[in-house]
């Protein structure tokens, strides 16, 4: 079974936006050995955090970065990840704006790929590209 890692915005997030992302964790461990992220646990320091996530983000198969909201966190995951040769999947619900260095990103390297949804449960798992 693949590995996955996935990246979103956690800061300032709403909470509708969090539980989104819990629904769509269950969907993505019924097809992957799913990688957790520390992000908001405020009993580790921010420098394990960053040691925890940043292992996780480039050991991983396949991340799969929700880039609806800004995060640069996930950014440095992504960078990790380009620099590594890793395959990244760029999601983002259809009409956001999305950072022209991430659509760059996609158009630069063979191993990034982007896909657009309308909603989150409707995001294909597994995921295609």
């Amino acid at each position: 079974m693949q590995s996955l890692y996935l990246g979103c915005s956690l800061i300032d997030a709403p909470q509708t936006f969090l539980d989104e992302m819990e629904a769509l964790k269950v969907r993505l461990r019924e097809q992957y050995d799913f990688l957790e992220f520390v992000g908001l646990d405020n009993s580790v320091s921010a420098a394990d955090v960053y040691a925890h996530d940043i292992e996780r983000a480039g050991s991983a198969d396949l991340m799969l970065a929700i880039c609806d909201r800004p995060s640069s966190g996930m950014g440095m995951e992504i960078q990790h990840r380009i620099e590594l040769g890793k395959e990244t999947i760029l999601a983002y619900q259809q009409g956001t704006n999305v950072s022209r260095m991430l659509l760059g990103a996609v158009e630069h390297y063979p191993f990034v790929h982007k896909i657009t949804y309308t909603t989150l449960t409707t995001l294909p798992v597994p995921l295609s590209f």
